[in-house]
């Protein structure tokens, strides 16, 4: 059978995205990265804990924002993705040829990319973009440990001296592994027989205010004191 030149098969390659479930409408990528992120946000805000929420809003005011903030999500892509993850990390030099400043370093970098990375996820499920264009990356930076630095028991007993009132809360501190934002201790968290304290509670300041919750279950202090 001739078929014309104005034919058009039923299943062209809009139909069949439509048939597949993978159809966007274009209209719908002409959001703002800034207009998802608000609602975005927003969900963070009632999910994380303070200082992690404080974090993340943080970076992306800083560094995601100013660079994404006004662009359309169907405009994102790939390569602008990895130049963004390469200019983060890089020193910038001035006219002497000298840096003026500092690139961010490898925890910033892969931080300001996933908030990136999370907020086209959630136009994806909004179906505003058919895929996520910023997964596949291939320069993330790699998280080098740092150096540790040990005390010995004379350099601690000579600290928690100097420390006067405060001498218990540095032994505390040295010898039951208890993180500073742990210290938010109350006496039923002491069981004298059983020489347990149980950090159950953190205190965190942000903003000049101090937010008392709760650890991660990954992060919860749990230690044997030792009599001193």
């Amino acid at each position: 059978m001739l078929r014309g030149s104005n034919y058009r098969h039923p299943c062209g390659s809009g139909d069949s995205r439509r048939l597949r479930g993978e159809y966007v409408a274009p209209h719908l990528g002409q959001i703002t990265a800034g207009e998802l992120a608000d609602d975005w946000l927003q969900r963070k805000a009632s999910d994380q804990k303070p200082s992690t929420y404080r974090t993340t809003e943080v970076t992306w005011f800083k560094h995601v924002n100013p660079k994404w903030g006004n662009t359309k999500v169907v405009d994102i892509d790939l390569d602008a993705v990895e130049r963004l993850i390469a200019d983060m990390g890089r020193m910038i030099i001035d006219a002497d040829g000298e840096g003026s400043k500092k690139g961010s370093g490898s925890t910033v970098v892969i931080r300001a990319y996933g908030i990136l990375a999370a907020i086209l996820d959630s136009a994806v499920k909004a179906r505003r973009l058919p895929r996520n264009p910023a997964r596949g990356v291939e320069n993330l930076p790699r998280k080098r440990p740092k150096p540790r630095t040990y005390l010995t028991h004379d350099q601690v007993t000579l600290y928690a001296d100097e420390a006067k009132d405060n001498r218990v809360l540095v032994l505390l501190l040295a010898y039951c592994g208890l993180r500073w934002v742990a210290i938010a201790l109350r006496v039923k968290d002491l069981d004298l027989l059983p020489r347990w304290l149980t950090a159950v509670q953190n205190a965190i300041q942000i903003d000049r205010k101090i937010n008392v919750g709760t650890p991660s279950p990954m992060s919860r202090d749990r230690s044997r004191c030792r009599s001193s």
